[in-house]
């Protein structure tokens, strides 16, 4: 696990085509933008494992908006 720290509107790259934006930062809660190109799959954790317990299996990918 990599644990850094970042200011608001400061980014984290991962690779060349990931990009992690820190939103806004208030009290124990962190808004994170996350730029990722479409062929990737980018869930939220509580939704991978609750659909995963459901499927038994990977989950689908939720369409992006």
């Amino acid at each position: 696990m990599l644990i850094i720290s970042r200011f608001t509107n400061e980014q984290l790259r991962i690779d060349e085509n990931i990009t992690i934006t820190v939103l806004s930062v208030d009290r124990a809660q962190a808004r994170l933008g996350i730029c990722v190109p479409t062929e990737t799959r980018a869930l939220r954790g509580e939704h991978y494992e609750r659909n995963k317990s459901r499927n038994g299996a990977t989950p689908k990918m939720f369409s992006q908006s």
